[in-house]
């Protein structure tokens, strides 16, 4: 391990309870939120806001596979939810994915379960939505006009779930670029 980053570790709130308790999953959230220039050093909600602005803005390189990308995207997400943010959470959509896509027994009162299931769904949803927008421009110049084109016309093919965007992004044939 490099020395800054054990230094840094060291000087995080919880590496003591880590330390002591050989907590590997929280030692692993705390060297994400290093790499993500998360730390205790930071004033807390600076530090969440500038991880959820790295989501947002997290954007493939051209000569990043999609694979690599999808796999920086959900860290820096993993980063966030570590140190308590959410995404999913927005009270309109979350409605949304109730009413829609849960269909609680008595959508005035969901139940907690109903509430995780929908906030689960709009996660992974705006997880997918991210790694569209977010996706490399020059190699995939036409999908994101052909998905904003065909929701126009009243088919909705904009991918749900991360893992069914990645599987877009992998099968998506330019059709611009002649094919042998």
């Amino acid at each position: 391990m490099l020395p800054s980053l054990q230094t840094k570790l060291k000087g995080q709130n919880d590496y003591n309870n880590v330390e002591a308790n050989q907590d590997v999953v929280r030692l692993v959230e705390l060297i994400r939120g290093i790499c993500c220039n998360y730390d205790a050093s930071s004033e807390p909600v600076m530090s969440l806001v500038q991880a959820k602005r790295q989501v947002y803005t997290c954007y493939q390189g051209q000569k990043q596979t999609n694979d690599k990308y999808a796999k920086e995207l959900e860290a820096y997400a993993d980063v966030v939810e570590a140190y308590g943010g959410q995404f999913g959470n927005e009270i309109g959509y979350l409605d949304y994915m109730l009413t829609n896509n849960v269909r609680p027994r008595d959508p005035c009162n969901p139940t907690e379960q109903e509430l995780d299931t929908a906030q689960a769904i709009l996660r992974d949803s705006m997880m997918a939505a991210m790694l569209i927008l977010g996706a490399d421009n020059t190699r995939l110049p036409s999908l994101k006009m052909e998905l904003w084109n065909q929701y126009s016309q009243g088919q909705d093919n904009y991918p749900r779930k991360m893992a069914r965007a990645l599987d877009i992004l992998n099968g998506y044939q330019n059709p611009n670029t002649r094919h042998i």
